[in-house]
C-alpha cells in the first residue's frame, strides 16, 4: 500500500525533524517511487520530488532526480524529460548517474522530434549529443546504441541534403544543386544518398550541366 506507506513515512520525518533515521526513510520513500513508476509515473514523481525537496544533497537524491526524468521520459513527455536530465547534470555532475544522462538526453531529443514535424536542428543537437558521449564514455553499455543512433541521423541529414539538390534541379540549377550532391558526396559517403547523389553529379556532367 504505497500511499498509506508514504504517509507513514511523512509522519515520521514531522513528527521528528532531523531523526538520524531521516535517510533511511528516505531511501524507503524512494523505494516507494521506484514502485509506483510501474503503474503511476505521475505519483511517482511526486514522490521524488518531495525527496529532493527534504534533502537535495541527501544519498538518493540524484537518483530521485534521475527518476524524475525517466518518468517523463516513460510517460512519452520527452521535453520535460530534457529538462529534468540536464537539471541532473547541473546540480550532480559528479554522480555515477553522468553517463546514463548523457546518453538519455540526446535520445530524448530523438524521440521528441519524432513528435514533430521534421526538426532538423533537434536531430543534429541530438547527434552531437552522442558524439560527446562517445568521447566521454567509449566503453559505456551504450556505446552501441549510441552509433547505431548516429548512423540513423547521418542518412536522415543526407537525405535532406539531397533533397535540397534535387529541389534546385528541379528549378533548372544545375551548379546549385551539384554543390550539395558533392556535400552529400563529401560528408555522407557511408550512405545510400551518396550513391544517389554520384549518380546526379555524373548525369550533370554527361548533359554538360556542370563541368
Amino acid at each position: 500500500d504505497f500511499k498509506q506507506a508514504l504517509r507513514a513515512y511523512e509522519k515520521v520525518l514531522e513528527k521528528y525533524p532531523g531523526t538520524k533515521r531521516t535517510e533511511e526513510i528516505l531511501e524507503r520513500e524512494y523505494q516507494v517511487g521506484v514502485a509506483q513508476m510501474e503503474t503511476d509515473e505521475n505519483a511517482a514523481i511526486g514522490v521524488f520530488e518531495k525527496i529532493i525537496e527534504k534533502h537535495s544533497l541527501g544519498p538518493v537524491a540524484s537518483d530521485a532526480q534521475v527518476k524524475i526524468a525517466d518518468c517523463y521520459f516513460q510517460l512519452g513527455q520527452y521535453e520535460e524529460s530534457l529538462d529534468a536530465y540536464e537539471k541532473f547534470l547541473e546540480n550532480y555532475p559528479k554522480s555515477e548517474w553522468v553517463p546514463y544522462v548523457q546518453y538519455q538526453i540526446p535520445l530524448s531529443k530523438v524521440y521528441h522530434e519524432r513528435q514533430q514535424e521534421r526538426n532538423y536542428g533537434l536531430l543534429i543537437s541530438a547527434r552531437e549529443g552522442f558524439e560527446e558521449y562517445l568521447v566521454s564514455n567509449p566503453h559505456g553499455i551504450h556505446t552501441e546504441d549510441a552509433k547505431n543512433m548516429i548512423q540513423e541521423i547521418r542518412i536522415i541529414e543526407a537525405e535532406r541534403e539531397y533533397n535540397i539538390g534535387e529541389f534546385y534541379l528541379r528549378r533548372k540549377k544545375p551548379v546549385s544543386a551539384a554543390m550539395y550532391f558533392e556535400y552529400v558526396k563529401a560528408d555522407f559517403p557511408d550512405t545510400v544518398w551518396a550513391e544517389r547523389a554520384s549518380e546526379r553529379i555524373e548525369f550533370l556532367r554527361m548533359i554538360e550541366a556542370i563541368k
